[in-house]
């Protein structure tokens, strides 16, 4: 019998071919009963990139690219960093102009 293996947050479970499944947050299809690798599926949440100050704009896009199994490197985290303060910086010109 065929079977997938998903990993999340709270850990990792193997589906059987035919069983009926909802992915939980943050979870996605790793390999297959061959131990081949599969990377699809998985989510992410808009609102888990909101904070008290704002949007973060990097990591809406760190979460999108997660999402789609596209692992980060170094450069994609300095540029995560420098999105969000750019961000930051967008919202507060923004803020200013509505006051």
């Amino acid at each position: 019998m065929k079977e997938i293996l998903l990993k999340g947050p709270l850990g990792e479970r193997w589906i059987k071919e035919g069983e009926n499944f909802r992915f939980l947050p943050g979870e996605m299809v790793v390999e297959d009963e061959k131990g081949n690798s599969i990377i699809r599926g998985g989510s992410f949440n808009l609102q888990d990139s909101f904070t008290r100050d704002g949007l973060l704009i990097g990591n809406v896009i760190k979460n999108i690219t997660s999402a789609l199994g596209i692992k980060t490197c170094l450069k994609c985290k300095q540029r995560q960093l420098r999105y969000n303060q750019r961000g930051l910086k967008l919202q507060a010109k923004i803020k200013r102009l509505f006051q």
